[in-house]
């Protein structure tokens, strides 16, 4: 709440914000591919995963899932997405999430 902003004002600050954080995890993963790349061919199938990997969330909806992944460095990943929403929409269920998927 900004008394000095309209509600209009206030809205296009937040839609910035959201946008700019979506910006710093495509950054980020930029970042993670040059990585990959200057670490010879081998590499091949870490690139593929990176490439392959997109938001299947919206950040409107969930606005501090964007904001740790900004802090983290990393980005969520589909396989990821499916096991958390999964657990928000199912409360009490279990389920397991491999490492390095």
């Amino acid at each position: 709440f900004n008394p000095l902003l309209t509600h209009s004002s206030c809205q296009n600050v937040h839609n910035g914000l959201l946008l700019w954080l979506q910006l710093c995890v495509m950054e980020d993963k930029l970042k993670r591919l040059i990585k990959l790349d200057a670490n010879t061919t081998s590499n091949a199938k870490g690139i593929i995963k990176e490439l392959k990997a997109k938001r299947m969330w919206d950040p409107v909806a969930h606005p501090s899932w964007l904001v740790f992944e900004v802090e983290r460095m990393i980005q969520i990943r589909p396989e990821q997405y499916a096991v958390a929403q999964h657990l928000i929409d199912k409360p009490g269920h279990v389920i397991q999430l491999n490492m390095g998927l």
